[in-house]
C-alpha cells in the first residue's frame, strides 16, 4: 500500500497565529530514531494506527518533509496543532484511510536525509501533554 499525506500545522510567531497546509511528506516514523515504526512499512490501517500509538509511547515523531516544501521548521518552534490525513495512493479516488492530530508539539531538531531518490528534512517533534488521536473516515 502506498500513501499520500495532507498535512496542516498551526503555530504562533510574532504574536500571530500562522498555519501551513499541504506540506509534502515522504513518511512518518514514531519516536526520535529513524528505525521506529514507520508509515511506509504499514500495510493496513491497524498498522498505520500503531505508528501513532508508538509515537505516543515514545513521546516523539519524525516527519520527513520534502526539501522543496516550505516552511522549514526551526528548532524549538512550538506547534499549536498538527493534523495529518493519510490517503490510499493506490485508490483511484485517493481515499482517506486515517487521520491523526495532536496539539502542543515542539520541534526538537531538523536534519537533512536521503529517502529513496529524494532529499528530505527529517523533523523530530516532541509531544507535549497530549497524545496523537487517530480517526477513521
Amino acid at each position: 500500500m502506498k500513501f499520500n499525506y495532507d498535512v496542516r500545522v498551526e503555530w504562533r510567531a510574532n504574536g500571530k497565529t500562522d498555519h501551513k497546509d499541504g506540506i509534502a511528506l515522504g513518511g512518518i516514523v514514531a519516536g526520535a530514531a529513524t528505525n521506529g515504526a514507520s508509515t511506509e512499512k504499514a500495510r493496513s490501517v491497524p498498522e498505520m494506527r500503531k505508528v501513532f500509538d508508538a509515537a505516543n509511547q515514545a513521546r516523539a515523531i519524525i516527519v520527513f518533509i520534502r526539501l522543496d516544501a516550505k516552511p522549514f521548521f526551526p528548532s524549538k518552534r512550538v506547534f499549536d496543532f498538527l493534523a495529518v490525513a493519510i490517503h490510499d495512493a493506490t485508490s483511484t479516488k485517493n481515499a482517506l484511510i486515517l487521520s491523526a492530530s495532536c496539539h502542543g508539539l515542539t520541534v526538537d531538531k531538523a536534519t537533512q536525509t536521503k529517502l529513496g531518490d529524494g532529499w528530505f528534512q527529517a523533523v523530530t517533534l516532541k509531544l507535549g501533554d497530549e497524545d496523537f488521536k487517530t480517526e477513521l473516515p
